[in-house]
């Protein structure tokens, strides 16, 4: 018994540490005696016995320490492309960037090919109507025509009543006394009479006592009127008194520049004064109106009716100039009138008086201080009493035109009868 329980219920005990003991029933607590023995061979291994019902689960230990974070692990895949989202709202504008220098001019691209010619465009309105031109020459007189037949004499009328006499016209100016005339020779002394016997002187009587003063006498009849005189002979006649009057202008030292238009006609003029011009004052149709302000008032007035008989002028340009080629540039002077008390001139353009040259262009530059003039006679144009007159300077362009601008001076006279 002892030997089967050495090799069949041998476990170490808590009370025999180290020592061998049977732990079988009924021998409870029996120490073994004695050193150990040799190890025997090890049996062969036993079937597996059945598995054990599980036993009751135990109560849950407490939580342990937090462990230290573990190495972060590879990273995942890239997961796919999720839906896009809603636009969100838009931010405010920021604020404008200061410009940035400006870059270098590229290198001109070559010439594109001439584009087809357009359609021709519609015709331009027309220019103003310029300045009536003076009254051309009187042709030749036709030749009489043929004398027709002698009609039958009419019958003679009732004579007419005899006008009222007209009034007597004034008593002509006495002439001047003629010059006394020479003395005639003296004639011969008639001979001496023979000398008559001087009387005896009587005494002289005493002065009589003044009488009273009788009363004034009835006035008697007027007499008959006399018998007219034949009548004297006609004075000689006295000298011509003035009939004309001669206005001077002139530029001065300075000029302004009136400009045409595309045709060449005069759109602005200058006002000339007694040595001083205006500002280029625009026309309007046939005339101008004059703006507020200086450098405008040379208009003069007249006192009484006059004719215009003649205008003169010469003309000189401020510095040299180059017309455009073709062209001939001529300056002229006009006259242009308002009421007394009014802004606004109409042109006359019957006393208007081209220069008889012109400035023409033939692609060379003109020097300064080319004079050209211009003389119009028998001008009889009527300006009435009270009227504003203003002399006018301007230029028109011929033979090739356009709009431009060039100083010229002014000077000349107006002959007013």
């Amino acid at each position: 018994m002892k030997q089967f329980h050495r090799f069949f219920c041998i476990k170490s005990c808590t009370c025999c540490a180290g020592v061998h003991k049977c732990c079988c029933a009924p021998f409870n607590c029996c120490c073994v005696i004695g050193g150990t023995g040799v190890t025997g061979a090890t049996g062969a291994t036993g079937d597996t016995g059945p598995t054990g019902a599980s036993g009751d689960t135990g109560a849950t230990g407490a939580t342990g320490d937090t462990g230290s974070t573990g190495a972060i692990g590879d990273t995942g895949p890239t997961g796919a492309i999720g839906d896009t989202g809603p636009t969100g709202a838009s931010g405010d504008t920021g604020s404008t960037g200061a410009s940035g220098d400006t870059g270098p001019t590229g290198a001109s691209g070559d010439t594109g090919p001439t584009g087809a010619i357009g359609d021709t465009g519609p015709t331009g309105a027309s220019g103003d109507t310029g300045f009536t031109g003076p009254t051309g020459a009187s042709g030749d007189t036709g030749p009489t025509g043929a004398s027709g037949d002698t009609g039958p004499t009419g019958a003679i009328g009732d004579t007419g009543p005899t006008g009222a006499n007209g009034d007597t016209g004034p008593t002509g100016a006495s002439g001047d006394t003629g010059p006394t005339g020479a003395s005639g020779d003296t004639g011969p002394t008639g001979a001496s009479g023979d000398t008559g016997p001087t009387g005896a002187t009587g005494d002289t009587g005493p002065t009589g006592a003044t009488g009273d003063t009788g009363p004034t006498g009835a006035s008697g009849a007027a007499g008959s009127t006399g018998v007219t005189g034949d009548t004297g002979s006609t004075g000689a006649t006295g000298d011509t008194g003035p009939s004309s009057i001669f206005i001077p202008f002139a530029t001065g030292d300075e000029t302004s520049a009136p400009r045409t238009n595309a045709t060449g006609a005069p759109i602005e003029i200058q006002i000339v004064g007694f040595g001083d011009r205006s500002i280029r004052i625009p026309l309007s149709g046939n005339g101008f109106t004059l703006p507020t302000g200086n450098g405008v008032q040379f208009a003069f007035a007249i006192p009484r009716q006059a004719i215009v008989q003649s205008i003169c002028f010469t003309s000189s340009n401020w510095a040299a100039f180059t017309p455009i080629n073709g062209a001939a540039v001529t300056p002229f002077v006009v006259l242009a009138t308002a009421p007394l008390n009014s802004q606004t001139f109409t042109i006359l353009g019957n006393t208007q008086t081209l220069a008889s040259g012109s400035w023409t262009g033939a692609g060379s530059s003109i020097p300064a201080g080319i004079t050209l003039s211009g003389f119009r006679t028998g001008i009889n144009v009527t300006i009435q009493a009270g009227m504003r007159v203003a002399i006018c300077c301007a230029y028109r362009i011929t033979g090739n035109p356009s709009a431009t601008e060039y100083f010229f001076y002014y000077s000349g006279g107006i002959l007013l009868s």
